[in-house]
């Protein structure tokens, strides 16, 4: 855990504190900030963030958190905290579907801002990530490794090919951008072709269903 370059550390027992948090709107320079990376060879799925947050007489009435996935340009939550000085355990973040298929590191910055005076204080504690681990080169069946679904070309231009059990078929398709919005859905062609010749260059999630079974795999349209 460390600091963004806007705020300033400050003594705190076992907790990560700082001063000088912006008083007006949030500064994209005042954060505390951690990286998960997936191990080589593993994927990641994180489904929440979880933390214990106080602030100060004078400190900040709202946070934020953005992550690495959109360069920090969207609040994944925003909260207002009350206007007292008590811990608040457990503060729970549910992370979207961006997050369900990790296989490169991503950063967590959480925002303080709306301080009562830039002398004021907010601490946070107790930081973790729920999720799970499974094996890069598998896809999600319902929980369970499953490795019969495969998505490819990966960077990919104006299609994707979707293979079950190494055969095209028409399966219902959903594409996420890295937020968690809906940008396309449909069917794939009876060869396993999908078309994404109407999104534009970025990192999407393709989340293919099998009947009850999906599968979710990252990929970057060209």
């Amino acid at each position: 855990m460390s600091r963004g370059t806007g705020v300033t550390a400050s003594s705190g027992a076992n907790a990560f504190v700082a001063t000088g948090w912006a008083t007006m709107g949030l500064d994209a320079t005042d954060y505390f900030t951690f990286t998960i990376q997936p191990n080589a060879g593993f994927q990641l799925r994180l489904d929440s963030l979880v933390l214990d947050e106080r602030r100060s007489g004078t400190g900040i009435r709202d946070w934020a958190v953005r992550s690495s996935l959109d360069n920090y340009t969207a609040n994944i939550v925003t909260v207002t905290v009350p206007d007292d000085d008590m811990i608040r355990a457990n503060r729970r973040v549910t992370l979207p579907a961006a997050f369900s298929a990790l296989t490169t590191p991503v950063t967590f910055r959480i925002y303080g801002y709306n301080a009562e005076a830039a002398t004021g204080s907010w601490r946070i504690d107790n930081v973790r990530t729920y999720g799970l681990i499974r094996t890069a080169t598998l896809g999600t069946r319902n929980g369970v490794a499953n490795s019969t679904i495969s998505v490819f070309p990966n960077p990919a231009n104006d299609m994707v090919s979707i293979r079950l059990n190494g055969k095209g078929t028409k399966v219902p398709v959903t594409v996420t951008d890295l937020t968690g919005r809906t940008v396309l859905s449909g069917t794939a062609n009876a060869d396993g072709t999908f078309d994404l010749r109407s999104l534009p260059a970025g990192s999407y999630i393709v989340l293919v269903k099998d009947g009850a079974a999906s599968s979710s795999y990252k990929i970057v349209k060209q």
